[in-house]
């Protein structure tokens, strides 16, 4: 598996190759990828865009676009998404394809599942290395964070500052970057941003409500979740924004209760609801409630 961020700098580089191959559910890092490298393109010559989903688009078309060329050999960005949506005699011509790409395209295939059984995928992934476009562990997001904060014209964060909004927020890179935008607009970007600011102005403090939520209910502390759910309940939070975060939040006890740590709980999980510091703690949590605990509340959450 290629590092996403060493292809990045490649690009960067204008070292870049026909053929990428992404697979992982982080849409931040998707759409990054394709977005830096068109404006590589944009920058120097038109290149022209086509952006297919395998199985809602026609293979024809799909097969169409890759093979076809003209007189004056315009560059293509061709972006597939859904391999495994190509049937028939299109998944050979497409395998052939990879064995011998024309120059002049770009070619960015995407996959948001790892693991999949699809004989196509298993062929692509012996021709190209995929490259990881799942939500970066911690020491990546806090890179990631970074750059948010200097996009949004925040300079001086500490280190502390950082790890709380990716414990706050950093479900996914692009709730990150979200919580970093809200915060930007409230705060002067010549002073230095502060842990209460982060707890004041990121989505008027209901992201840390959750967590904390989330925390007091792990704990079985019903008087503070009560408390904090109240809170979030009198600052336009609505009920429903609860019942997907609480059925992830008690599935992935169950999972680990019934396989006893042996299975991995988010790994049915391309996103979650629940903060990182949420999920790191579900082993703590899960012994802390009876199975049958676990299974009433799921069936309350299901009615």
């Amino acid at each position: 598996m290629k590092s996403y961020l060493s292809e990045i700098k490649k690009i960067n580089q204008s070292n870049i190759e026909n053929i990428y191959y992404l697979v992982g559910s982080d849409h931040y890092l998707q759409t990054y990828f394709y977005e830096k490298l068109y404006s590589l393109f944009l920058e120097n010559n038109p290149i022209e865009k086509h952006y297919f989903i395998a199985g809602h688009d026609s293979s024809q078309d799909i097969m169409e676009a890759l093979f076809s060329t003209d007189i004056f050999n315009s560059r293509k960005l061709i972006f597939i998404r859904n391999l495994g949506g190509l049937k028939g005699k299109f998944v050979e011509e497409f395998i052939n394809y990879i064995k011998n790409p024309i120059k002049e395209n770009i070619l960015l295939i995407i996959q948001d599942e790892f693991g999949s059984n699809i004989k196509l995928l298993k062929t692509l992934s012996k021709s190209i290395a995929p490259i990881s476009a799942s939500t970066p562990f911690k020491n990546e997001m806090k890179i990631w964070a970074n750059k948010f904060f200097k996009d949004f014209g925040l300079e001086k964060v500490s280190t502390d500052c950082i790890e709380h909004i990716i414990e706050i927020s950093g479900s996914t890179l692009s709730s990150l970057k979200g919580e970093i935008e809200k915060i930007s607009l409230n705060i002067d970007n010549k002073s230095e941003l502060t842990i209460e600011d982060i707890n004041i102005y990121s989505i008027n403090n209901k992201s840390n409500y959750f967590y904390e939520f989330f925390n007091f209910l792990g704990k079985r502390d019903a008087q503070n979740a009560l408390s904090v759910g109240f809170n979030l309940l009198n600052n336009d939070a609505t009920l429903i924004k609860f019942i997907n975060p609480l059925c992830e939040f008690f599935q992935k006890l169950l999972f680990i209760k019934i396989f006893n740590g042996t299975n991995n709980p988010k790994s049915s999980y391309n996103y979650s609801y629940l903060a990182p510091s949420v999920n790191r703690n579900l082993s703590v949590y899960a012994s802390n409630f009876k199975n049958k605990e676990i299974v009433y509340a799921l069936k309350s959450l299901g009615k």
